[in-house]
């Protein structure tokens, strides 16, 4: 699906195209080819609507709703982590958070142009995906094995963070908006059937983990469902 951003933004995204919590299954968060998606409590949020077609989508500039030790055991020694990407958000009001439950996440990340979207316990990060899911654009840290993943999607590219202004936001997103993007990615029945399985068997590991299972089998059955409608 090859569009502009700004058409992308009135586009529907069902639940079974949405890919969630595809991690690595033995819990390393190593780097894998196909998106990670969204965390896996998507699965069980009450604001599913919100988040993919909000009604004051993408009306504030800038969200950051992150924890700075995510990424401690991966990098707490390097130059560049959440803790110093932290300390470089402080001063920039603009910035807004969000706080609580991730209902209350995913019923306002809609609302953002951009969101904060740094390494974590791996490289990808579910952020990222939720990001562009909610029509959002994520800001990610440089990384050439990103930037061949997920180089087909609207993605502004930071070192640090450091200098981010709302008039450079502007700037870009007005540019972005004119751009032309392959979404095709973000939609799961659009995958060969091999890798198709293979995302869900590694979502089942995670939702099974966290006591989804009634919820995974209805989202797998969704899947399944509407690849044999497409056929």
């Amino acid at each position: 699906m090859i569009c502009k951003f700004k058409d992308w933004l009135s586009i529907p995204i069902e639940f079974h195209d949405i890919i969630i919590n595809a991690s690595v299954k033995n819990g390393s968060d190593s780097f894998v080819d196909e998106p990670i998606g969204v965390c896996y409590h998507y699965l069980t949020s009450n604001e599913k609507k919100d988040f993919i077609n909000h009604p004051q989508m993408n009306s504030q500039l800038c969200l950051s709703s992150m924890s700075i030790c995510t990424d401690r055991y991966r990098r707490a020694n390097a130059k560049i982590n959440r803790r110093t990407i932290a300390n470089n958000l402080v001063t920039k009001k603009f910035i807004q958070t969000i706080r609580g439950s991730p209902d209350n996440f995913y019923k306002n990340i809609g609302r953002f142009k951009f969101v904060v979207s740094p390494e974590g316990n791996g490289i990808d990060t579910h952020r990222l995906w939720e990001t562009i899911y909610s029509k959002g654009i994520p800001i990610v840290e440089e990384n050439e094995d990103m930037r061949q993943k997920v180089g087909s999607l609207p993605v502004l590219w930071t070192t640090d963070y450091s200098e981010l202004t709302p008039e450079y936001l502007e700037q870009q997103y007005n540019f972005i908006m004119e751009e032309e993007f392959d979404f095709s990615p973000l939609f799961l029945t659009k995958y060969r059937k091999e890798q198709i399985d293979n995302i869900l068997d590694k979502t089942q590991k995670w939702c099974y983990k966290f006591n989804q299972q009634n919820e995974f089998n209805d989202y797998k059955n969704s899947v399944y469902k509407a690849i044999c409608k497409e056929k």
